[in-house]
């Protein structure tokens, strides 16, 4: 959550916009934080994949792992190959 209100606090939207959605950023190939509510169904050191609200994200690439999981935020490292957006679940 701490990671969560400190990406709210520096940007200029309101809290309410990121309700249900996720935020992804990718630093240099090497690390991603991925935040919003989710799920992690799934991690091998080639690939992690979690629910992030109504959606599949697929984290692909070599000996990731996850530094930090939280209720509103995971942090990834490793060589990032690419971050799939799955599919949409039905509600």
């Amino acid at each position: 959550m701490k990671l969560y209100n400190k990406a709210v606090s520096r940007t200029t939207l309101s809290p309410d916009a990121f309700v249900g959605g996720f935020k992804i950023s990718l630093y240099d190939g090497t690390s991603a934080l991925i935040e919003g509510r989710l799920l992690v169904y799934g991690f091998t050191k080639n690939q992690i994949t979690m629910r992030v609200g109504n959606t599949i994200i697929i984290v692909d690439g070599q000996n990731l792992r996850i530094e930090f999981i939280g209720a509103f935020e995971l942090y990834i490292k490793g060589e990032i190959n690419g971050i799939e957006k799955k599919k949409k679940l039905k509600d």
